[in-house]
């Protein structure tokens, strides 16, 4: 409950006020699309496309409404420029008009209506959101309004001069701007030719905002598009509500559980019927707007029974505790969980209950409660359970589970998501990990590096499974500030073999032999300087004193593609770690003048005689059975020597096989895999996964001297077995 009432600081969220309110004008737009207002039906007389050409039908049923908040451009005209809604066209100006009074009255075969039509939708829509529900939510990517552009992907062919649409809109999230398409009206070419202007369709506008609000709640970090088509589900959700609100349809009337009708693509709204979670929501390519309609139906179920406002709010506010790699059962449970901390009804929490596991299959009833946090206050914002403070003195951060009699706690797993590094999975003492530390009654981990790792201005968002994955606790949000340290701190991928977050000199971190260190960039775009400096010391953990420092520069253009913000991997030459086992690797950054926190790692094994590779396999790289079952080979032999080859599985006893060579100069021994056994199982994308956590290395007896090799650790799949948790929908 603790985790829950942190969250009770949304309500005092103030709707926010604008100075910039210059003037309300008025226009014609379609409220919210030219269907479902009047009743009619695509094809009705009148109510047709026809390349963006007007009728009597269509005209009729535009609506005239106030336009408020207009502003002026440097002529002092009127424009579609407001503090909710910015009409700007980044490639046909034509597209936002302006006018010397603020009259934007247009039919809808002009080309100005379609901008017309979205400020009116994305003003009211935003509106609702900051001042009926008192939700503080903007675009982090600008100040002011939301910009759009009503006809933004036109495209001037090069090759043929000609004007080129799609008939399509989006949400481009890099620049936070909705981007809408159409037909070949108005001189375009277009891969649907009679399709209407998106903007046209008020609820082509709200999904393409959903998709924004979804952003900017989550600070940049929405539902991938291949997690169950959460984030195309949650666009769906606002659009699915917004005609309900809006418009007249009737709950007899197949339409009323549709959504977009005018432009042409139907989506339901009570896609959950008959169907189960989660075998029916596909995640694949575009199939993601298939799965989402049973994360919108399943909440329109629940805004049925407990009204708009309160389900859109707790919709917000409960998205704003996901991540990347949410699921929509995970959602849900982040749905009630924001309901529950803005104190509603038992009533209402029923409403949102019965809506996910009697209408639908999330099956979040019973789920186990969330770990308790330690050291760290209550969070200030919407979606912060907890406040990680990256620049305080002496912080001791720690999640911890309380355990029953009899229970060891051994099938434990701490998950974690954050942004944009990937998942990472820490697992229980069933496997030798470091973590959780075990006393009577409880189990914890230590939270300091991964809060480190994570960085200022982001969240973790935390839970744990149990039972290989089957049984995943509530969630817990944990959000970090941080202004001395603003960049995150340096992040490896340490062994899975030693499976805590420790460098493992005797282990060979990548083929070159370095330790591969992940650098990140996440300062707001356009801030200036291009390269920045590692800093690397070696300090003995009893006197602190630094016994060796080591500097690599990086430059922007070094960065890897294909990263939302710039991403930098800087290897680090093994001479400077190697010779330093027992001691403390502290890894630190800047760039400009933003700088990381210190991470500090510790140094264990033993370090690698110079000149010896790993023990060669068929594969190394996510090997199954098959593939290690080939053996290992060892090479650059020399007659005589005696070869001792080590295998060691985590949490059994090391097999050690010995064998002396006695053929030709620089020549190899081929070894046999001993019979491989199961220390790892994990959950992953509705399957488990059984795993043997391996670890080869060598000893060669040559001339007197014992020369040690790297060791070669190996996470080999023994086998995938598909699950389901799922019951049917009715």
């Amino acid at each position: 409950m603790k985790t829950m009432l942190a969250a009770a600081c949304l309500l005092g969220l103030l709707p926010s006020t604008f100075a910039g309110d210059q003037a309300t004008g008025r226009g014609y737009v379609f409220d919210p699309d030219p269907l479902s207002s009047t009743r009619a039906h695509y094809g009705d007389p009148g109510y047709v496309n026809r390349h963006g050409q007007d009728s009597p039908q269509l005209k009729a049923a535009r609506v005239r409404v106030p336009l408020p908040g207009l502003g002026k451009d440097i002529d002092g005209r009127y424009q579609l420029v407001g503090p909710w809604a910015h009409c700007l066209a980044a490639t046909d100006y034509d597209s936002c008009p302006h006018e010397t009074a603020p009259v934007f009255e247009y039919t809808r075969d002009y080309p100005a209506f379609a901008a017309v039509n979205a400020y009116f939708h994305i003003d009211r829509m935003m509106r609702y959101v900051n001042r009926t529900l008192g939700l503080d939510i903007h675009p982090y990517q600008y100040a002011g309004g939301v910009r759009y552009d009503p006809h933004g992907l036109r495209v001037v062919d090069p090759k043929d001069g000609k004007t080129r649409t799609e008939a399509n809109a989006r949400y481009a999230r890099e620049e936070g701007r909705i981007q809408f398409g159409g037909g070949s009206a108005h001189g375009a070419v277009s891969d649907e030719p009679d399709s209407p202007d998106f903007a046209e369709d008020g609820l082509v506008v709200i999904h393409e905002l959903g998709h924004g609000l979804h952003d900017w709640v989550t600070h940049g970090a929405p539902s991938a598009y291949e997690y169950e088509g959460l984030g195309e589900g949650v666009g769906d959700y606002f659009a699915a509500g917004y005609v309900r609100d809006h418009g007249r349809w009737r709950p007899g009337d197949p339409e009323y559980r549709q959504v977009a009708v005018w432009a042409g693509e139907k989506r339901a709204s009570d896609w959950n019927i008959g169907r189960r979670y989660p075998e029916d929501v596909v995640n694949a390519g575009n199939e993601a707007h298939v799965a989402g309609q049973y994360w919108s139906s399943c909440n329109m179920v629940a805004r049925d029974a407990i009204g708009g406002p309160a389900m859109d709010r707790a919709m917000l506010v409960g998205l704003a505790m996901t991540g990347t790699h949410t699921r929509q059962d995970q959602a849900a449970q982040a749905v009630l969980k924001a309901a529950e901390a803005l104190r509603y009804t038992p009533q209402q929490l029923d409403g949102i209950r019965r809506a996910y596991t009697e209408s639908c299959g999330y099956g979040i009833a019973g789920l186990p409660p969330p770990a308790e946090i330690g050291g760290a206050p209550p969070g200030r914002q919407m979606g912060c359970d907890y406040l990680l403070d990256l620049d305080a003195a002496d912080p001791q951060w720690t999640a911890s589970v309380q355990l029953k009699d009899g229970d060891d706690g051994k099938d434990l797993r701490l998950e974690l998501d954050w942004t944009p590094l990937s998942r990472l999975r820490l697992g229980g003492p069933a496997i030798e990990m470091a973590w959780p530390r075990l006393s009577p009654g409880r189990a914890s981990w230590n939270l300091m590096p991964l809060a480190g790792i994570a960085g200022a201005g982001r969240k973790i968002i935390l839970s744990y499974t149990r039972d290989d994955g089957r049984i995943r606790s509530q969630p817990v949000t944990l959000c970090l500030e941080g202004k001395r340290h603003s960049l995150p701190a340096p992040y490896f991928a340490a062994s899975p073999f030693v499976g805590r977050l420790a460098v493992d000199v005797g282990n060979y971190v990548n083929a070159a032999g370095a330790l591969r260190v992940q650098l990140e960039d996440n300062r707001l775009p356009g801030e200036p300087s291009t390269a920045g400096e590692l800093q690397l010391a070696i300090v003995d953990p009893q006197s602190r004193r630094t016994v060796h420092q080591y500097h690599a520069s990086f430059r922007q253009d070094h960065r890897m593609p294909g990263q939302q913000v710039p991403v930098f991997r800087i290897d680090i030459p093994y001479a400077h770690i190697g010779p330093y086992s027992g001691k403390l690797l502290q890894l630190s950054y800047r760039i400009g003048d933003a700088r990381s926190p210190a991470a500090t790692y510790p140094i264990i094994g033993r370090m690698a005689s110079p000149g010896l590779l790993p023990a060669a396999f068929a594969n190394i790289d996510h090997p199954n059975a098959e593939e290690i079952g080939a053996g290992a080979k060892i090479g650059h032999l020399q007659p005589g020597d005696e070869v001792s080859l080590h295998w060691e599985m985590a949490g059994r006893p090391a097999i050690v096989v010995a064998r002396t060579y006695s053929g030709p100069a620089d020549g190899q021994l081929q070894f046999a895999a001993p019979p491989l056994a199961t220390n790892h199982v994990t959950r992953w994308d509705r399957a488990i996964y059984a795993y043997s956590r391996l670890r080869a290395y060598y000893e060669i007896r040559r001339q007197g001297r014992t020369l040690l090799s790297p060791s070669q650790d190996l996470m080999v799949l023994i086998s995938r077995v598909p699950v389901s948790t799922s019951r049917r929908s009715p």
